[in-house]
């Protein structure tokens, strides 16, 4: 899921139906829907080309116009492709492949270069004050810091056991949080010295999301949402809720101050969008 702040739409990728919904999240209309994606996984919206960018299972990911939902340009990556970020600061796009991560150019929607990593990376964050990305190699229990002013790997963060694809970046506290697939634990990685932390949740954790300007930490689990505020020296829960069906996706957007929940209701008819507003602070 990716969305679009200025005109408030919510991009959901199916590829299930090889399709793409735009929503309105604030009223839950659905606006569009682009079919023919050859089983998309993920999508950036690139706010200052006003397109939107998405990798898919095959070997090529996509971009389409903002406006119009058509087809603009392919590009070719050689590999299925899944973890997408756009670095509006560098204005480029980063996505995981079977190897490592390709850089593409949203202005040329051409690769412009690459890194390998030998291992499929599943979720990348950036951190713009150290101008670096971090890699989360679920698969291959670590995490990879890429500095890109020398645009190659600066150091491996390795785990003892796996972890979830999510990774949640707090600036304002150099710490980058990761969370167990097998414990009800959450890593939390000074991102200036690697030095590492673990706070124990009620629960095993399937997503995360942070908001650092108020310094909340959203946890998701298959039936419940927990909330933390994550002071510098402090790990404390502020909120937490049940979730009816079973939870499989999730996006956060501080912007519009909207938690999405997308869930299989027990009924398992269809999946079922939640939005939840977040009140200011």
């Amino acid at each position: 899921m990716d969305v679009n702040p200025v005109d408030t739409i919510l991009y959901l990728a199916s590829p299930e139906t090889n399709s793409i919904f735009s929503i309105n999240p604030l009223t839950g209309k659905q606006l569009s829907v682009i079919h023919n994606i050859p089983e998309p996984k993920r999508i950036s919206y690139i706010r200052k080309q006003d397109e939107l960018f998405v990798s898919t299972a095959t070997t090529k990911c996509f971009f389409y116009n903002g406006k119009s939902l058509n087809r603009t340009h392919k590009v070719q990556v050689m590999s299925p492709s899944d973890a997408v970020l756009y670095d509006s600061t560098n204005d480029q796009i980063y996505v995981g492949y079977q190897d490592g991560v390709k850089r593409i150019s949203p202005i040329r929607h051409k690769l412009t270069g690459f890194i390998p990593l030998y291992q499929e990376p599943k979720s990348i964050v950036y951190d713009a004050g150290k101008n670096r990305l971090y890699v989360n190699n679920s698969n291959a229990y670590s995490t990879s810091v890429i500095d890109l002013d020398a645009f190659r790997v600066a150091i491996e963060w390795e785990t003892d056991e796996p972890l979830i694809n999510d990774m949640a970046l707090d600036t304002a506290g150099e710490r980058l949080f990761l969370a167990s697939k097998e414990k009800a634990e959450i890593i939390s990685i000074n991102t200036k010295t690697g030095r590492r932390t673990i706070f124990s949740v009620p629960t095993s954790i399937n997503r995360m999301h942070i908001d650092s300007k108020s310094r909340l930490l959203y946890l998701i689990s298959e039936n419940a949402i927990l909330i933390y505020h994550v002071g510098f020296s402090k790990f404390i829960q502020v909120l937490s809720t049940k979730i009816e069906g079973r939870m499989v996706s999730s996006f956060l957007s501080p912007e519009l101050r909207l938690l999405v929940i997308a869930r299989e209701p027990p009924s398992k008819v269809k999946i079922e969008l939640i939005v939840y507003q977040i009140e200011k602070n």
